[in-house]
């Protein structure tokens, strides 16, 4: 998803946009992402992360290397390495020369060479629960193979990320808008919230619906000093453009902000109505095998049901299953749309129906709007395991 050839971009590894953290210690000590792959083979040109303070850049000539990990059974292997580097205070972002070969669910490693009050240390955040990372300390393994054994850290996530493009997708809004609804016009406020005590600049592209996002999509910049959170009045007409449409982040320096978007019905005089939804990370998107489901509302009369589909770079095909009925969607590369839930289903949605829905490849985000006929008061569900 990156926002110039729009390519289907190689990335391992993730920059979190919560606020940063470090381990102290002497180096060499190795990290190893362990909850974010490479997401399919390719090569990786450029790699990024956030650094610690660095006391004594003079000294700093050998802060870090790059190494790409590929798992073995009960063991590791060094598949690669570039460096080393001198580490940047703040934003760090290298070139990998030669480039870096990578296969589907290679890890990354970031080898933190020197004594941190020397060079400082790269950034490891308090992220989701499933985030774990491994560190080795007082260890830069060389090429071959070594044994897991490392101390494990639940989590936290490392704050790098290498990837076969220096602009990639690194977070969404799958809808926003700026249209007339049915006695009503509906827009989309945004904040963009700065998570960090950096700055951090990149772009929101905006996709149209009904088309496969392109590179002479509109587009505006963020840039945000350190914990600043910025407004952005009506998203899409700001950018001169209306219509349905999804809200990509392309970072040009440090992490991701978090987008916090107030999709509303514009009652004039009379008020708003509407509902508050927050950016997603890419890695947030459904899972291949994973069985979802779609509730439909008690009442088709006095409300109605929209369905919209976010695809990522690599496709999605799905299966709806309902009351013996089995059908399949497949959707490009980059896609989005929102229609009507009998659309969606291809049928005539059963009031309080449960539709199971399974991802049988690729990834993007599904959701479902119930706006109120009376009032235009509009609610979003995204769809969620039965769990």
């Amino acid at each position: 998803m990156a926002c110039g050839a729009l390519a289907q971009p190689v990335v391992v590894g993730r920059i979190p946009p919560e606020l940063q953290g470090t381990f102290p210690g002497a180096g060499p000590q190795t990290f190893i992402d362990l909850v974010h792959p490479a997401n399919r083979d390719g090569n990786l040109t450029t790699a990024s992360m956030i650094w610690s303070f660095v006391p004594t850049p003079a000294s700093c000539t050998a802060g870090f290397k790059i190494k790409i990990i590929r798992k073995q059974t009960g063991l590791f292997v060094v598949a690669a390495e570039r460096g080393p580097f001198p580490p940047q205070e703040g934003f760090s972002t290298v070139t990998l020369s030669p480039p870096i070969p990578v296969l589907t669910g290679d890890l990354l490693a970031v080898v933190q060479l020197q004594d941190n009050t020397i060079c400082g240390s790269v950034g490891a955040a308090g992220a989701n629960a499933h985030d774990i990372l491994l560190r080795y300390q007082g260890v830069d393994f060389s090429t071959g193979n070594f044994a897991t054994g490392g101390n494990l850290n639940n989590g936290v996530a490392l704050a790098a990320s290498a990837s076969s493009d220096s602009e990639i997708v690194a977070a969404m809004l799958p809808v926003v808008g700026s249209a007339p609804g049915i006695g009503t016009f509906f827009r989309t406020d945004v904040q963009v919230v700065n998570p960090i005590n950096l700055p951090i600049k990149g772009k929101l592209i905006f996709h149209p619906a009904g088309a496969t996002a392109s590179p002479g999509d509109p587009s505006i910049t963020y840039n945000n000093s350190e914990l600043a959170t910025t407004s952005i009045s009506d998203v899409v007409a700001s950018m001169g453009q209306s219509g349905l449409g999804s809200l990509d982040v392309v970072p040009t320096s440090g992490p991701p902000p978090r987008l916090i978007a107030r999709v509303y019905s514009d009652n004039g005089t009379a008020g708003t109505a509407g509902f508050t939804m927050d950016s997603f990370a890419p890695d947030q998107a459904l899972r291949r095998n994973a069985v979802y489901q779609l509730i439909v509302a008690p009442d088709l009369t006095a409300f109605r049901m929209n369905v919209g589909v976010r695809v990522l770079d690599d496709g999605l095909t799905i299966s709806i299953f309902h009351a013996g009925t089995l059908i399949s969607r497949t959707y490009p590369a980059n896609h989005f749309e929102q229609g009507t839930l009998a659309a969606f289903l291809g049928d005539q949605p059963v009031v309080n129906g449960n539709y199971r829905i399974t991802i049988l490849s690729g990834s993007g985000f599904i959701y479902s709007t119930t706006t109120d006929n009376r009032t235009n008061d509009t609610t979003i569900r995204f769809l969620s395991t039965g769990q």
